[in-house]
Order: structure tokens, then sequence, then C-alpha cells
């Protein structure tokens, strides 16, 4: 379970995720899984409602406000994407990796890992927030649902720290 220390408090905090090894490799891997949906939309069309909900409840309008801002969103995502891969790669430390995050950075990691929560909550069927108490049978799916109690906890965590 991710540790975090805030190491210096005031204007400008700075932050330090302690990560196992494990927890280390499974957040590496979620920009490659963000980034399958966001360079194919069409592969999860649920997932992509999710994260870029509807505008407009007209589907021509709804249509035309996507072409006119999508393309821009994506790129943001994709972006932050590169940003949260990049934090981890530069993670020092053995066998705990420790991150070094600025505030910028800390309010970066929230919106990735809220974006791969709302990514598990749809494969998962997850539409309310009772949904602690309904753990999947499939014991494929028991691992989503564990990585999303899981990432819960650590979006929790950083949003203490931030706030």
């Amino acid at each position: 379970m991710a540790f975090l220390r805030i190491e210096k408090s005031g204007d400008d905090p700075l932050f330090e995720v302690l990560l196992d090894p494990d927890e280390h490799a499974l957040l590496y891997a979620i920009p490659d899984r963000l980034r399958r949906i966001l360079t194919d939309p069409e592969t999860s069309p649920k997932v992509v409602d999710r994260l870029f909900p509807p505008a407009h409840r007209d589907p021509g309008q709804q249509e035309e406000h996507r072409v006119l801002i999508g393309k821009s969103l994506y790129e943001e995502r994709l972006s932050s994407l590169r940003t949260f891969k990049d934090t981890l790669h530069r993670a020092r430390g053995k066998p705990f990796k420790i991150v070094k995050l600025d505030a910028e950075g800390a309010r970066l990691w929230l919106h990735v890992v809220n974006d791969f929560r709302l990514l598990l909550a749809t494969s998962l069927g997850i539409e309310d927030n009772d949904w602690h108490d309904h753990a999947p049978d499939d014991p494929d799916a028991y691992q989503d649902f564990a990585l999303l109690e899981h990432l819960t906890h650590l979006q929790q965590t950083l949003l203490d720290a931030v706030l």
C-alpha cells in the first residue's frame, strides 16, 4: 500500500510516494491500458463516455461538440499519461521506489488515478457509490475490483495531502 509523506508544506509542498515493487509495476501499467482506449475509443465506448461525459442531449450537437474539442481533450489526457509514467520511471530506491511530486504532479496523479478508476468501475458495471459492498464472484473481475479498492485508497491519500 502506497505511503505518502509530505516533505515540505506551505505554498510549494513536495510529496514523496513510497511504493513497493508490485505496486510500482501496477501503476506503471496504467497509462498503457488507458492509452489503448484513448487512441481507439470505439473499443470501449462506455469507458469513453465515463471519461468524457456527454455535454449535449441532442446526438447531433454532442457529435459536433466532440469534433470541436474532443481531440484536444484526448491529447491532454494522453500527455498526462506520459507524464504520469515518466514520474514512475524516475522513481528511485530499492526495493521500495520513491516518487517525488510537487503539487502539480500530485494533481496530475489524481486525474490519472481517477480516470483509471472510472475505467475499472465501468468494466465492472459499477454505477453507484456503494460498490464496496458488491464484490464480484468472477475471479478475473475480482482482480480489477481489488485494484479499484487499492486505487481508491491511493486517491483518497493524495486528496487528503493536496487539500
